[in-house]
């Protein structure tokens, strides 16, 4: 039987005297999940359900694009060598968008054309009709000096020709991908399945937000802002569980989500603590460790591991961690996945608007706030239980861990979100 007031700290130090818990830098920790994270089995999807999926294969197009030639605006289908011959054009009909025609245009003759519509045969140039008058003898072209051969006529294929590459593999489909796709009439493409994600937040002193608090309880944060995240990268719903610190609950929780997931977010309980039991749980149910804490601030007991294909991230339990860890690790493991060909985090360098100082050893991770001249500004408040300098950054100064600091007016490293 576990002490009274100490549920957790037997298991916890059966889990230290196995594990030599070694700190690994944070390019270390960023390849090492590059490395196990995979890209999913290819499953194929209408185009009403791509949201940021990426191409498993070409996609080749079976019609030309446009498929006939088509006018660019409303006024009037002309052979150009009758511009400089005929004072006045006969009108012999119209085409409109959407309808057959067969008539050919002849010599010394005009038809009225509307934006979409097919060119007539023996057509090379449509006139817009503001450049026009009509009078009792015909069509008067106004703007000769302006017109030129193949004026306002989008030629068939000009956009892509049957049979050529629309979009290749590895392409990150965004909403022009997709309305391009229909414009060529295909419906479904070959895309790589995105991860399924559990997340779990431990621990006895959250409370949901809206509940009224009690004791010691503070309200739970880091559920939300994960979900939040994960709807930015398009993920559906996300569902979230929250667990009270307890070996039995936790242990139950964990190989459930394992069993339901391709990857798992943690929050809470992965520290040393008596009552932080994630780690000795994912352990004993056959996760195996890459690694267990990053020289970084914030964010230090950070853990990756795996089961089979299956990835587990262990976030720290204060908020700024957790969203600086997502940022930096989660982010481009679930891009990878996702089978995107290049996954890096958008950096540049800034000048620093302030000083910032620091001891070596870690690398620090700073809440921060570019502005449209290039200039970076650290923002007050850095400690990693806040997130209110959270929600007035746009981007992160990365510090190195060999680094002391910088002064106002040097350039430094600048990951934007």
């Amino acid at each position: 039987m576990q002490k009274a007031g100490f549920p957790a700290f037997s298991f916890y130090k059966s889990y230290l005297r196995k594990k030599i818990l070694r700190m690994i830098s944070t390019s270390e920790a960023k390849q090492l999940i590059l490395d196990q994270s995979k890209p999913l089995p290819v499953t194929e999807l209408p185009l009403a359900k791509l949201s940021n999926e990426v191409l498993a294969a070409d996609v080749k197009t079976k019609t030309h694009s446009p498929p006939f030639h088509q006018s660019a605006m409303d006024g009037y289908a002309i052979r150009f060598e009758d511009a400089k011959f005929f004072t006045h054009l006969k009108l012999t009909g119209g085409v409109i968008a959407g309808k057959a025609n067969t008539q050919k245009l002849m010599k010394g003759t005009a038809m009225r054309i509307f934006t979409g519509a097919a060119v007539p045969a023996g057509a090379d140039t449509v006139v817009m009709q503001e450049h026009t008058r009509n009078d009792k003898s015909g069509l008067v072209l106004t703007s000769l000096p302006l017109l030129q051969k193949g004026a306002n006529i989008r030629v068939k294929g000009s956009q892509i020709k049957r049979g050529q590459t629309a979009l290749s593999k590895g392409h990150v489909l965004n909403a022009a991908s997709v309305g391009y796709l229909a414009m060529l009439g295909i419906d479904m493409v070959k895309v790589y399945k995105r991860p399924s994600i559990g997340i779990i937040a431990t621990g006895n002193e959250l409370q949901l937000p809206g509940k009224a608090l009690s004791g010691s309880q503070i309200y739970e944060s880091n559920t939300f802002t994960l979900q939040a995240l994960l709807a930015e990268m398009h993920f559906g719903k996300v569902t979230a569980k929250r667990v009270r610190d307890n070996e039995a609950v936790i242990l139950t929780a964990l190989k459930k989500a394992l069993s339901a997931y391709d990857v798992l977010l943690i929050t809470g309980g992965i520290s040393v603590g008596d009552y932080d039991l994630v780690a000795p749980a994912l352990e004993k149910i056959g996760v195996k460790t890459i690694f267990h804490k990053v020289a970084q601030k914030p964010g230090k007991p950070f853990f990756f591991g795996t089961k089979g294909k299956k990835l587990v991230f262990a976030l720290p339990g204060n908020p700024a961690a957790v969203l600086t860890c997502f940022l930096q690790y989660v982010k481009p493991a679930l891009q990878k996945m996702m089978g995107y060909p290049s996954v890096c985090i958008s950096s540049f360098t800034a000048v620093s608007k302030n000083d910032f100082s620091k001891k070596t050893g870690l690398t620090h991770f700073l809440k921060a706030r570019v502005d449209v001249n290039g200039q970076v500004e650290v923002l007050t408040g850095q400690e990693s239980y806040l997130l209110n300098t959270y929600a007035l950054a746009n981007c992160l100064i990365e510090v190195p861990a060999e680094s002391t600091g910088f002064l106002k007016g040097e350039q430094v490293l600048v990951h934007r979100f």
